[in-house]
């Protein structure tokens, strides 16, 4: 399984469309500097230690650690609970910054990433 996050809202700062994979084992999102993935200003309402996303069993999870609030296709989610995550979920961090799930199974992910 290959997966990744594209960036997509809004356009501003350096995160715009970029695409971070997400082939370790845990991938941290958030403001301080030991994030994997870190959020800049002007996103002051992306926590220091945002979410955490998770590669367990050829599944793909999400654990909000933010007072702000990690969202799924619009609905927040619970604080410190694990969320499993579909390819084209859409997570919203804070208000403002969004991203797309992408996540590749078998053989077409091994040759679409091999043409991107």
């Amino acid at each position: 399984m290959e997966a990744s996050l594209l960036f997509e809202a809004p356009r501003v700062g350096d995160l715009y469309g970029k695409r971070y994979s997400l082939d370790s084992p845990e991938v941290t999102l958030g403001r301080d500097s030991t994030m994997d993935i870190q959020v800049q200003s002007p996103f002051l309402d992306v926590s220091g230690e945002h979410c955490i996303l998770y590669r367990q069993n050829g599944s793909l999870l999400l654990m909000d650690c933010s007072k702000m609030g990690t969202f799924l296709n619009g609905e927040r989610a619970i604080s410190r609970v694990y969320i499993h995550l579909r390819h084209g979920d859409r997570l919203t961090f804070g208000d403002h910054l969004q991203a797309k799930v992408i996540i590749r199974k078998g053989l077409l992910g091994k040759l679409k990433s091999f043409f991107d």
